[in-house]
């Protein structure tokens, strides 16, 4: 990666030594296995750091090339694509999802329980686009076994959702069969809305949303690496996956 000087670009190499000594007492003290920085400005990289493991176990540093995955970052991907879209004029921000989904039409919504059943009502009003990006739809995200809160009756709901290889539009028709946990624009709900999203950007573009990122994200932005898939001939430079214990150090998951 082609870097320029701090000073050219108006930053400081000097306090940049401040972070390199933050970042590897993160390294030193078990709090995570490793990092890779990266810091630009007007447009130019003037700094590249990399501190600790992307394997511990195996003794393989990171590197500046190290594959890490990102989990719930695709959201903001996600609504890069959904907002490309909408600038495009395909469809407006506060227009009902079951225009393009109408599996949505009719979901219930859950306000609580009845005896050892959960209590579910009717849909009150749309879920809007608007209110899927910021996760005011009502859509839930899941609800564990171990869970205190009254919601874990709605567990068996989730079931559906665990089979493996499942393709995204069917995925999402079963979205739609599970009850929201408020009435669409009612409630800040961290969920799985963007899912419908990620469905919307094939519905609208008539591209599967792997190949419409690449298309017109990944490739245009030289991020050759970000992927859905990871290739085999990419696993070496994946970075092994770690979680954190009650101590604040880390372990690997098994």
């Amino acid at each position: 990666m082609n870097t320029v000087s701090p000073e050219s670009v108006g930053a400081s190499s000097k306090r940049l030594k401040f972070m390199d000594t933050a970042m590897q007492r993160y390294v030193d003290e078990g709090k995570v296995a490793g990092i890779v920085t990266v810091l630009s400005r007007r447009g130019q990289v003037f700094h590249v750091g990399c501190y600790g493991m992307a394997d511990r176990e195996n003794a393989i540093p990171m590197q500046t090339d190290t594959i890490f995955r990102i989990w719930s970052v695709t959201k903001a991907i996600t609504a890069v694509a959904v907002l490309m879209l909408y600038e495009e004029g395909e469809f407006v921000l506060d227009q009902d999802i079951t225009e393009f989904i109408p599996s949505f039409k009719n979901p219930s919504v859950y306000v609580g329980i009845d005896g050892a059943q959960p209590k579910l009502v009717d849909k009150e009003r749309p879920i809007t686009i608007r209110q899927l990006l910021t996760h005011s739809a009502g859509i839930p995200f899941g609800f564990s076994a171990n869970m205190t809160h009254p919601e874990q009756a709605m567990q068996k709901y989730m079931t559906t959702l665990k089979q493996p290889g499942t393709e995204l539009k069917e995925l999402v028709d079963k979205f739609a069969e599970i009850p929201l946990v408020a009435q669409p624009n009612t409630l800040w709900h961290y969920g799985m809305g963007f899912e419908l999203l990620a469905r919307l950007v094939e519905i609208v573009s008539g591209q599967c949303y792997q190949n419409f990122l690449r298309d017109r994200i990944f490739e245009p932005l030289g991020m050759v690496d970000a992927n859905y898939v990871l290739k085999k001939k990419d696993l070496p430079r994946m970075s092994a996956l770690y979680r954190p214990r009650e101590d604040g150090t880390i372990e690997r998951c098994q």
